[in-house]
């Protein structure tokens, strides 16, 4: 029994499988535009510890207690 396959169709396939692929350059751009947001998520992280470092310092460190 031997398989017959429509050329036509396997191509037609093919075409929209590669058609859907991404592209290298398309990749590329990609991971670079995922560069960048992991950057300024970093930046803003680096941000809010150290305004919490400057919160946790305080204004006076030396207190002056007398009666």
């Amino acid at each position: 029994m031997a398989m017959t396959m429509d050329v036509s169709t396997r191509n037609a396939i093919d075409a929209t499988l590669n058609a859907l692929a991404p592209s290298a350059s398309q990749e590329v751009l990609m991971q670079r535009l995922q560069v960048n947001l992991l950057k300024r998520s970093l930046d803003a992280q680096k941000e809010q510890a150290e305004t919490l470092m400057r919160m946790v310092e305080g204004k006076g460190q030396n207190l002056d207690i007398r009666c």
